[in-house]
């Protein structure tokens, strides 16, 4: 059982308005640490969720993610998000919610 917290969520919100006259949409690029794993139980990957209210409740975007970074391209304009991450052991159980992140989108 995979017990630890992850590490701090970081946000980065991408912005770009005009490319060659053409709009683009925001996104936002999450970043945390791993966490300290109990011996015995690796982590295999992470899930990332978000609400839009803060404290949730949240909605899992994605799963199965390798790597400490995601970026999230289904965003909407004057908005705020709020993220939080699990991990999830080679077992297939998964963690507690990290620290929660919010992005407010222009």
């Amino acid at each position: 059982m995979i017990t630890s917290v992850i590490g701090i969520v970081t946000v980065t919100i991408l912005i770009v308005f005009f490319v060659n006259g053409r709009p683009i949409k925001h996104r936002v690029m999450l970043s945390w640490q791993s966490p300290v794993t109990v011996p015995g139980a690796a982590v295999a990957s992470y899930n990332v969720y978000r609400s839009v209210s803060p404290g949730g409740p949240y909605v899992q975007i994605t799963s199965g993610v390798n790597g400490l970074t995601y970026i999230d391209y289904i965003v909407n304009n004057s908005k705020t998000y709020y993220y939080v991450v699990t991990s999830v052991g080679v077992n297939g159980r998964e963690s507690t919610y990290s620290i929660e992140a919010h992005a407010k989108i222009p």
